[in-house]
């Protein structure tokens, strides 16, 4: 762990793509037609860190993927998740079950496991606004917890008292960005806006479940092209938005890259109370940020209508990686207009940091408690994606190769042992660290690294 530590303050980041929200709801049902039952040691049910023992499905003692699968393809509609099994958690342990579409980029239901006699989960409710062929049932264990599962069941509900509850209505259109509203009846608002390539009016609103299912009404920008919604003026938002907003109590903002760069910049035109902003950008504009490399070839052919005017009221919660230095120099920039904000960096956390926040289980968690106004430890945010996140491994270790590659077989040697359950990604990562010890000229740890590779029997 000190080693991590050490390497960590040496090194500089590295990015990744973008990653999409996180949604999650539990309700009653009233009328049910069951889709499948499928027993733990099915062919459909599969594990990266489980065992199979008499016909259970068992924790190994390793963080990771108890179950992950069986890929089913469903209407659109409501459905209930069902898994019989047992466990003991540890203290500040989780097991985390998540339903996941679109090869497991969009969670669109989430809980924690219970260790009550009726089973680990009961009433995990979720919606499929459009049909799906890929959804996934996964378990996520921490190294500290037993789990055992015995059968994962899927049931269509005809009607539930949730659904009749929940409206949706589209306040603003303007052909370019439609922004729709999920209203469950609440007093308290968060308006969300789609990440970079998350475009289209038919997916869902970003984080528009999970909000949902915290009693949190939802205004979701769906644009239709990446332009970073310079499509919309403060006005637009002042005319057709803000007397809406003014019916509720609290108002939040949130958004992750270039939704967190429009969270932001509309804030004070919503005249939200605060902004929760991932791996923000201060603006797309190539003459306001001279030090951005990325997105190149779309931001030079976008037209731009959006200039930051003067410091705003407003309290925004600036969560990036701090060695990344493009992503620090955003949000350097936004201090001075966001003088009320609240720091979280996540060193290598990578871009969007909602990638190593999601792998350790926090994005939803840490989401929640900004929201709700609880006390974060960024120290304990920190350990837990050094302890569970692939994401940031693969970003030390790279800078850890370019940089100062003699404490790098040391980290991977690390790595390995804490990822030791997926060799897939074990192979990956060699692989690219094996291509950067060489392309810097480091011949000597290169062959280390083979060598270690071999020992770890992949």
């Amino acid at each position: 762990m000190m080693l991590l530590r050490r390497a960590a303050k040496l090194f500089g980041g590295n990015r990744s793509d973008e990653s999409n929200g996180i949604a999650t709801t539990t309700a009653p049902a009233s009328a049910a037609e069951t889709i499948c039952s499928l027993l733990a040691a099915e062919q459909e049910i599969k594990s990266v860190v489980g065992a199979f023992k008499g016909g259970r499905l068992v924790s190994s003692g390793a963080a990771g993927w108890l179950t992950y699968g069986p890929y089913l393809t469903l209407d659109k509609g409501r459905y209930r998740v069902d898994i019989d099994g047992e466990g003991t958690i540890a203290d500040g342990g989780i097991c985390l079950i998540e339903v996941t579409v679109d090869l497991g980029k969009h969670v669109v239901a989430q809980m924690e496991a219970s260790t009550s006699s009726r089973g680990l989960v009961r009433n995990l409710i979720f919606t499929l606004d459009v049909p799906c062929q890929d959804l996934e049932i996964r378990t996520h264990v921490d190294a500290h917890s037993t789990v055992v599962i015995d059968r994962v069941s899927v049931t269509k509900l005809v009607s539930t008292e949730a659904n009749s509850q929940r409206c949706k209505r589209v306040i603003f259109d303007n052909e370019e960005t439609i922004a729709e509203l999920t209203s469950v009846g609440s007093d308290a608002i968060i308006v969300t806006f789609q990440p970079f390539d998350y475009v289209g009016f038919e997916r869902p609103g970003f984080g528009e479940d999970y909000f949902s299912s915290l009693g949190l009404d939802v205004l979701c920008f769906k644009p239709k092209r990446n332009i970073w919604y310079q499509d919309i003026t403060t006005g637009m938002i002042e005319h057709y938005c803000r007397p809406l907003l003014k019916g509720y109590s609290r108002r939040i903002s949130y958004g992750s890259s270039m939704g967190a760069y429009a969270a932001l910049y509309f804030a004070q035109a919503f005249d939200v109370d605060k902004v929760i902003a991932i791996s923000p950008q201060y603006s797309p504009r190539p003459a306001d940020t001279s030090f951005e490399d990325r997105w190149h070839d779309v931001r030079h052919r976008m037209g731009y209508s959006h200039r930051w005017r003067e410091p705003v009221r407003q309290h925004a919660y600036f969560i990036y990686d701090s060695r990344m230095a493009s992503d620090r120099r955003h949000v350097e920039c936004l201090k001075f207009v966001f003088p009320n904000h609240d720091d979280i960096a996540l060193p290598f956390s990578g871009h969007p940091s909602a990638t190593a926040l999601f792998e350790c289980r926090r994005l939803s968690t840490l989401i929640r408690d900004l929201i709700e106004d609880v006390p974060i430890s960024v120290r304990q945010l920190r350990a837990d994606i050094r302890n569970g996140s692939q994401h940031y491994a693969r970003s030390l270790l790279l800078a850890s190769a370019e940089r100062h590659g003699s404490w790098t077989i040391g980290l991977f040697r690390h790595f390995v042992h804490v990822h030791r359950f997926d060799k897939r990604w074990i192979q990956s990562i060699s692989s690219q660290l094996n291509a950067k010890l060489i392309a810097v000229g480091r011949q000597w740890e290169a062959s280390e690294l083979e060598a270690t590779t071999m020992e770890a029997d992949l």
